[in-house]
């Protein structure tokens, strides 16, 4: 691949707040490749409270929209991962392998709460490295 890969996008219809259906998730994806991007990976929100996706979900929801858009030209490769908010219960999560790091699995992207820094913020991260995050 020469191109640019896009790792943080909300193209998956109707998970969370990103694209609501399958036209609009298209629409986004080719305007994507149109500027060159080779590749998306979906980052659907895992945060309690707000948006209570799980691994199972969004794997389903991501096979679904596979399905819907076919071979479909002119998009990028498809990848799927999770943004992770970073509470107490999604961090267990994490460690538990529910989690949905990026393609390859050593890898995951977390959202920091806004209201306030996690404390023993480097031992969780350790904890994620021991786990082969």
């Amino acid at each position: 691949m020469s191109g640019f890969i896009d790792l943080h996008v909300h193209f998956l219809p109707g998970v969370d707040d990103g694209v609501r259906t399958d036209a609009e998730a298209l629409e986004l994806l080719r305007g994507l490749r149109a500027l060159g991007f080779e590749r998306a990976v979906a980052t659907p929100h895992i945060r309690s409270a707000y948006f209570e996706n799980d691994r199972e979900g969004l794997l389903a929801a991501m096979e679904a929209f596979r399905g819907a858009v076919g071979t479909e030209a002119g998009i990028p490769e498809l990848g799927l991962a999770a943004e992770h908010h970073l509470d107490d219960r999604v961090f267990h999560r994490l460690l538990e392998g529910e989690g949905v790091p990026y393609p390859g699995g050593r890898a995951a992207l977390i959202e920091l709460p806004e209201a306030q820094f996690p404390l023993a913020l480097d031992a969780r991260f350790f904890d994620l490295q021991l786990r082969g995050l």
